[in-house]
């Protein structure tokens, strides 16, 4: 969606139509996989950066919001299909809380909550009752 206020002659400023991302890449054909790769290490940068800049703005929240924020990671112990069956309860979770600017009660503000899973990077998994 353009952004009318933004921008001057040639110059054209764009923000996003959409309420969400969701990058399932076992969702794509087998011949498209591959290039997915791309996109998720694309889609991994980008929510990084967004934490990133949230986290500079931590110290300018108010006390409602910094009490409400959460910053949390968990280290778990998992099969592929116990993480397909965690992102659906957490997707459905989601689904509950979700509405449009137009439909939100006073007080909301626009609140990014990220849901990642995925292998620990070093690819070794760790000892039992280590988390």
């Amino acid at each position: 969606m353009e952004e009318p206020d933004r921008g001057t002659g040639r110059e054209r400023w764009w923000k996003s139509a959409h309420r969400q991302s969701i990058h399932d890449p076992a969702a794509a054909p087998a011949e498209r996989r591959e290039a997915g790769r791309a996109y998720t290490h694309a889609v991994a940068l980008a929510a990084a950066d967004r934490l990133r800049r949230a986290a500079n703005e931590v110290p300018l929240l108010p006390p409602e919001w910094l009490d409400a924020s959460t910053y949390s990671d968990f280290l778990l112990h998992l099969t592929p299909g116990d993480v397909d069956r965690m992102r659906a309860e957490i997707f459905e979770v989601v689904s509950r809380y979700r509405q449009g600017a137009d439909e939100a009660p006073e007080g909301a503000a626009r609140v990014a909550l990220h849901v990642h899973a995925f292998p620990v990077p070093d690819g070794n998994p760790a000892p039992a009752g280590d988390a």
